[in-house]
């Protein structure tokens, strides 16, 4: 088409001609007004009668796509039949004029471009959309050196152009995907084309070159040259990660885009862009010799994956247990010969809540005693077993409050190093999975969980820290309280829960919630408010952390590197940076805003459901235990640098899985709660014990250190959460 250089088009003048392509070209815009930039991209096709309708429908749903690795969509118009873009202006040009063709990419580089884009990607199939055309041009620099999708103009032409070649081949050949090339593109088709790309970046050449008809037989029929012909000393885990991205048939990749993302980098190892933590061998620690009896027959609760119905299954002198383990598909099963004695014995599946305000464990503690709400997840975790079953009801309840004026928390006078019980708070009738104290110190908030009986409670419950009067019952959820966070004013706590949502609200008024969260797609099971009160991150089953903004619950940004549910995370203290603790053994160090990954800790050998920052920032502490019966395994807490990953502390106090992490304010003791039924208090700097805290009766869920650093909140699934002396 003609230069349309110092046209107007809408509120823009066309400064210039930044490119040209088969689908449109694309000049640099400055607003008339304004006097910002913009570009704008003017699509070759013409749009008559009910195509302006068409377009103005996909163009919507294109604007609406809002990812810090995706171009925005400004605006949209028509002129005279023919349909322009506005888009946000990437004044650092594409990745293919950073690397030309034929200049092979570093590894390193490759690793962090693709996560990028494989994010972009997969958010953009979540919203049904199908980008079509994935190649170097299309991949933009942004003004911080992030890297940016762009060039939706063929999903806009192929969904409302009448020409059927169009609607079905739309994109470039080079990068197509065989179905694409035969009118049957799919999201597979985006991962085959970014396959395309980091096979030349990864060798400097495409796999096929050639004619428009060469190229679409060869990506029909001929399978690409292995890369490790060109390029010898890639690793061949690398070259097997592209290739499977190449297959001929769609069912034959990876499942997702996100998926080859996270298996590419996996396969290229740490590179630049991923610090690995250090793999330290945990030592075995002996449990408590168990006596057998005559008989030993107990009854435990079991779940099946996507089911609310608890069955019960006989346990004899051999155990045999099958763990689903969220993020997998298949149970691990584990067994053991030794007696078993289920009044002496604790056997457990992996807990599946997060650490800091941690939802419960599977442990039950006696014949008679049910195992806790996560033996009926929904199938997230569980014993599974054979025989009868029990339904189980959850009763929602409308939200009631009131409030009452709080007076000022009393002067204690403490016994050094000893674990002095203060009081009692006895307010919930089942297990206590979470505790959070207030910032400003005088309230106390816990959440509780339904055990598969007609006696739910699936409240938070506001109390006084001085004295446990009760002063708000939050009943606006309508399954298990998992986690929760008050806001950094102390006005405000947002629930995380099992009925899939967040939810804000008045912290001394909270009939009803501020805002509602939903944007995950299984149960959430903790959440954390931003050190500045705008934002909150909240993660769970479905293996995301998400980003939205507090006032209104707007979707800021989703990670999704993770492989496993999400079982903790924490802000940064200067809020640049979230933690986040996972099933798949690994805790994340990432840029909050934007995804970057800065740190992979990989030391622990099983599933880590807590990691918390110190206070100054310099260090991580993460505890979990392991898919086993948890009596030689992990179940440690491991402090690490921030910075590098490196080991600094391993605590082993623990004989049974850690749920729950607290540093002291002044970073230099920790507790650390679990399935042991005791808190232990201990030296941050050399793991010394100090003191274990054990008026709790069964399993210790979770724990929240006073702002003062006088004294620790635990709850329980003894249904108690107990406040207590910890100086």
């Amino acid at each position: 088409m003609a230069d349309r250089s110092g046209q107007l088009l809408g509120n823009y003048r066309l400064a210039r001609l930044l490119g040209e392509g088969g689908f449109a070209d694309v000049y640099l815009g400055e607003h008339l007004h304004l006097g910002t930039e913009a570009a704008i991209k003017v699509l070759h096709t013409h749009l008559v009668g009910d195509d302006w309708e068409s377009f103005r429908k996909e163009a919507r749903i294109i604007a609406g796509l809002i990812h810090p690795h995706i171009v925005r969509l400004l605006d949209f118009d028509v002129k005279e039949g023919m349909p322009f873009l506005v888009m946000a202006y990437a004044p650092n040009g594409t990745l293919r004029r950073r690397h030309s063709r034929g200049e092979p990419v570093p590894v390193a580089a490759v690793v962090s471009y693709i996560s990028q884009v494989a994010s972009a990607l997969q958010y953009v199939h979540e919203h049904k959309l199908i980008h079509r055309d994935v190649k170097p041009e299309n991949l933009l620099v942004g003004t911080d050196g992030e890297i940016l999708l762009s060039d939706f103009g063929v999903a806009i032409i192929a969904q409302t152009s009448r020409e059927p070649n169009i609607q079905g081949i739309g994109g470039t050949v080079a990068y197509m995907a065989p179905e694409q090339i035969q009118s049957k593109p799919g999201a597979a088709s985006d991962q085959y084309a970014l396959g395309v790309v980091v096979y030349e970046w990864l060798t400097g050449e495409r796999p096929f070159t050639g004619s428009f008809t060469e190229m679409a037989t060869k990506h029909i029929l001929v399978e690409p040259p292995p890369l490790r012909e060109r390029v010898p000393t890639l690793a061949p885990e690398v070259e097997a990660v592209v290739l499977r991205a190449l297959a001929k048939n769609p069912a034959r990749r990876f499942p997702s885009v996100q998926a080859f993302g996270l298996a590419f980098e996996e396969a290229a190892g740490a590179g630049q862009a991923t610090l690995i933590g250090l793999k330290t061998p945990m030592p075995v620690v002996s449990a408590p010799p168990l006596t057998p009896r005559s008989s030993t027959e107990g009854t435990f609760p079991a779940a099946t994956l996507g089911s609310s119905t608890a069955n019960e299954a006989s346990l004899s002198t051999r155990v045999q247990v099958s763990l689903l383990v969220p993020g997998s598909e298949v149970p691990l099963s584990v067994s053991s010969s030794t007696p078993v004695d289920p009044s002496a014995q604790t056997l457990y599946a992996p807990p599946a809540a997060p650490a800091k305000q941690s939802a419960p464990a599977l442990l039950p503690q006696s014949a008679q005693r049910r195992l806790s709400r996560r033996a009926v997840l929904g199938g997230l975790v569980g014993l599974v077993g054979a025989a009868g079953g029990i339904s189980w009801l959850l009763l929602s309840q409308r939200p009631t409050a009131t409030g009452t004026v709080i007076p000022p928390t009393p002067t204690f006078t403490p016994t050094p190093l000893e674990a002095t019980r203060l009081l009692t708070y006895r307010g919930h009738s089942t297990n206590v999975y979470a505790v959070a104290w207030s910032p400003d110190g005088t309230r106390i908030a816990s959440g509780a969980g339904a055990q598969p009986t007609l006696d739910v409670d699936h409240t938070v419950q506001v109390w006084e820290s001085a004295a446990g009067t009760p002063l708000l019952t939050y009943r606006g959820h309508t399954q298990s309280i998992s986690g929760m966070d008050w806001s950094p004013d102390s006005k405000l706590i947002a629930s995380a829960s099992y009925d899939g949502t967040v939810q804000v609200w008045e912290a001394n008024a909270g009939a009803s919630p501020l805002v509602t969260y939903r944007g995950h797609k299984n149960h959430v099971w903790d959440v954390a408010w931003s050190p500045d009160g705008n934002f909150i991150a909240s993660c769970g089953a479905d293996g995301t952390v998400q980003v939205w903004k507090a006032a209104t619950g707007s979707l800021v940004y989703t990670y999704r590197r993770h492989l496993k549910g999400v079982a903790s995370v924490e802000w940064s203290r200067d809020g640049s940076q979230i933690l986040s603790a996972s099933y798949d053994t690994t805790v994340h160090i990432w840029d909050a805003f934007s995804g970057t990954l800065a740190l992979k800790y990989t030391g622990h050998i099983d599933w880590v459901k807590s990691a918390v920052w110190s206070p100054d920032g310099t260090r991580v502490a993460s505890g979990g235990g392991n898919n086993d019966l948890g009596l030689d395994k992990d179940n440690s807490v491991q402090i690490w640098d921030a910075k590098t990953g490196n080991l600094l502390v391993t605590y082993t106090g623990h004989p049974l899985p850690v749920f729950g992490i607290i540093w002291s304010p002044d970073g230099a003791h920790i507790a650390s709660c679990g399935a042991d039924n005791n808190v232990r208090v201990w030296n941050a700097a050399n793991a010394d014990t100090l003191f274990s805290y054990s008026h709790h009766t069964n399993l210790v869920e979770s724990l929240s250190w006073s702002p003062d650093g006088t004294r620790v909140v635990s709850g329980s699934d003894d249904k108690t959460a107990q406040v207590w002396w910890a100086k």
